[in-house]
């Protein structure tokens, strides 16, 4: 038995590390979807975004107010909103790393998933960079076939462990 196991850790959950390499990504046509670069204005859409995006979800850590802030105030930030009528419907958060693009956040209202806004901002925010680095839940299903599908391949798996007393 596992020294944790014995000390009363159990695994609760799994982050999974994936990276990409650049190559040429289809994009789909979608012309009732805006891409654009986020501006401090937009820190209330982006909060509530944060917030209605991951309700419900096990894995979720909402971005807090002063988190959201703080996308504008750093250097090599790139933060993206998807609209469509004026409505927005998600958005992504990334640093630039360099020549490596590092995925914090790609949030899709529940409503609008499986539309193919995740794959834009995605697919945006790949353009023009070498490579990108993500972590994601692996109870993620939906977001893992979406990493897989762009080429990401996955390069660490790190478990989640919670004491349980009793």
């Amino acid at each position: 038995m596992p020294p944790c196991v014995r000390a009363g850790f159990v695994e609760t959950s799994a982050q999974l590390s994936l990276q990409w390499v650049s190559r040429k990504l289809e994009v789909r046509a979608m012309p009732a979807l805006r891409l654009r670069n986020a501006v401090p204005r937009d820190e209330p859409v982006l909060q509530k975004l944060s917030g209605e995006a991951w309700t419900g979800s096990p894995d979720a850590l909402l971005s807090r107010p002063d988190e959201i802030a703080q996308l504008f105030g750093e250097e090599g930030r790139l933060v993206l909103l998807a609209e469509s009528d004026g409505k927005a419907m998600g958005y992504l958060s990334a640093v630039h790393l360099g020549p490596t693009l590092g995925i914090e956040e790609v949030a899709v209202l529940p409503e609008y998933r499986r539309m193919g806004i995740g794959r834009s901002l995605v697919v945006r925010a790949l353009a023009g960079v070498q490579g990108a680095v993500l972590s994601v839940a692996e109870s993620n299903v939906p977001a893992r076939a979406l990493y897989r599908s762009l080429g990401f391949r996955q390069t660490a798996r790190r478990v989640v462990l919670e004491l349980r007393r009793g």
